[in-house]
């Protein structure tokens, strides 16, 4: 964990991924960071997120 005066900073866990999921498939969120909506649905993005968090 990596930790300032106002922010902490962790590695990303399983538990995570549903928020990370959310924040991708934010329509509003996607248009700001200037990214494309994935076409993934949970379920794949969980098994890629799992494999990622497994095998960095």
């Amino acid at each position: 964990m990596i930790s300032g005066d106002k922010v902490k900073l962790r590695e990303k866990r399983l538990a995570d991924a549903a928020d990370d999921y959310a924040w991708l498939t934010d329509a509003e969120l996607a248009a700001l960071d200037a990214a494309p909506l994935p076409t993934t649905t949970f379920p794949q993005y969980l098994a890629a997120y799992t494999s990622d968090l497994r095998y960095p």
